[in-house]
């Protein structure tokens, strides 16, 4: 069957293109006014480097703590959805999405004062920004799935803890793992927080071997010392290097569901 563009398929082609020139032209920007050499430079910067490096292991270890703390957090609004506390808690785990990025480094600072200028304070922040969207994709990603299929597995004899991890898990795996992607990326490109919690971070051996900063606040750095063309080849590898990791994941998650959907 010959498929045609439809006039509303076509204004909704013509938004879409709106919305991705929205996201292209600036960066498209910032790479004109970025020079080869200045990348390059960058990217052989060991400081700059290092930013890196402790970007993504902060960030990834708030992924995964978002995985281990929202994926039970949604299965629970899911499966009691309808009560009023059970919209209450999720009310409070969608709050942080709403609250000023700059009042969460004070709320987390006051709560927390040894965690100033550390590696568990940039992953404390990273959470608290992240874990919302990992208990939401979670939480739609189980009230999706027939509740027969749970009841089913009860009744083979399998207890609720194995049917959740031997069926409902594996068959919300794409939903959980694009919800804990979207907390990385929240994560690392968190700046307001940073600003009062951990704008220079102390070593933390071994994982962290010297003093160093999160991405966005050394291109900040950079930006006050330099205008905004010389932070723009530093803010351009930042850019290469987060889209890498995301269209990596995007494929891996991709790759997981073809695969299982195979066997």
């Amino acid at each position: 069957m010959k498929s045609t563009l439809s006039f509303f398929n076509l204004v909704t082609l013509c938004i879409t293109l709106i919305a991705v020139a929205f996201v292209v032209l600036p960066l498209a920007a910032l790479a004109s006014n970025s020079s080869i050499a200045g990348i390059v430079s960058s990217l052989l910067n060991p400081a700059v480097e290092l930013t890196v490096y402790f970007t993504m292991l902060a960030g990834g270890t708030s992924a995964l703590i978002c995985l281990g703390v929202g994926v039970p957090a949604g299965y629970y609004l899911a499966r009691t959805t309808g009560h009023w506390s059970t919209r209450l808690l999720a009310s409070i785990l969608e709050l942080p999405i709403m609250i000023p990025h700059f009042v969460v480094g004070i709320a987390l600072l006051l709560f927390a004062p040894f965690i100033f200028q550390t590696f568990l304070g940039v992953v404390a922040v990273m959470v608290f920004v992240g874990l919302s969207y990992t208990v939401k994709a979670s939480e739609s990603a189980f009230l999706a799935i027939d509740l027969e299929y749970e009841r089913a597995a009860r009744t083979l004899g399998a207890g609720q803890a194995r049917a959740f991890f031997t069926i409902l898990l594996p068959m919300s795996a794409r939903a959980v793992i694009g919800g804990a992607l979207l907390s990385w990326a929240r994560g690392i490109s968190e700046m307001g927080a940073f600003l009062v919690l951990a704008y220079f971070v102390y070593p933390f051996p071994p994982l962290v071997p010297s003093a160093t900063n999160p991405m966005s606040i050394y291109a900040y750095q950079v930006y006050q010392l330099e205008g905004v063309r010389g932070a723009a080849s530093v803010s351009l590898v930042y850019v290469l290097v987060s889209l890498a990791i995301f269209v990596i994941m995007k494929y891996l998650q991709d790759w997981r569901e073809i695969s299982i959907s195979t066997k």
